[in-house]
């Protein structure tokens, strides 16, 4: 851990916390009120004929968790993430994908994954039972950022610009895990390249679905 990390940590302990979400006086990272964010069930919508099960985040509570944990390395919240994740895993293994299915995490960039040093699908899912493969796709040319993209420049940022490998997902099943849906752009980018090597995409898992992720679909 870096210094600046190592004293975010300490001040953490010794300091009064405010809500990540709300700036709200609590002793924990979210209060009461935006911790319910987390106790509601995973729903699944349609995006382009493929079964999306995640959580439709409208105020930001859980993406905020999110941005927390991979930007501000507050790994102390992992916790409920991984709470998120192992739910997601339990429906899905019920309703989506066999025995033997591919759990396949969308790729970071290269400067994000430097950045951080981790895959956050991984990290939330590796107590899931499940394995979480960082593998199985990969850029093919650099993107650019996301973050300030419409849904159509973000469609045109992606096309073609993952790829499966053949022998990996030839066959198999498929289910592809990200973070956050903000319009489903990379989604449908994993799922052609999925497709294209011969992989059959039984459904997506996202810990938070955004407003312009369910305009999208």
């Amino acid at each position: 851990m870096d210094i600046m990390g190592a004293l975010r940590e300490i001040g953490t302990l010794l300091l009064p916390e405010s809500c990540l979400a709300c700036g709200g006086r609590t002793s924990t990272a979210l209060c009461a009120t935006c911790l319910q964010a987390f106790d509601d069930s995973p729903t699944v919508v349609c995006v382009e004929g493929v079964p999306c099960l995640g959580w439709d985040d409208h105020d930001g509570r859980i993406r905020v968790v999110i941005r927390a944990v991979k930007d501000d390395r507050r790994t102390a919240e992992l916790g409920l993430l991984r709470m998120h994740a192992n739910r997601l895993a339990a429906v899905a293994r019920r309703r989506l994908a066999s025995d033997g299915a591919l759990w396949a995490a969308l790729p970071s960039s290269a400067a994000a994954r430097r950045r951080r040093g981790f895959c956050l699908a991984e990290r939330a899912f590796g107590r899931s039972g499940e394995s979480v493969r960082e593998d199985v796709l990969w850029p093919v040319r650099k993107l650019h950022d996301q973050r300030a993209l419409s849904a159509s420049a973000r469609r045109s940022n992606l096309a073609d610009a993952l790829y499966a490998d053949r022998g990996t997902v030839v066959g198999r099943q498929v289910l592809l895990i990200d973070d956050v849906m903000t319009t489903g752009a990379t989604m449908r980018a994993a799922r052609d390249a999925v497709l294209a090597g011969g992989g059959d995409v039984v459904g997506m898992l996202v810990l938070a679905r955004t407003p312009r992720a369910l305009a999208a679909r």
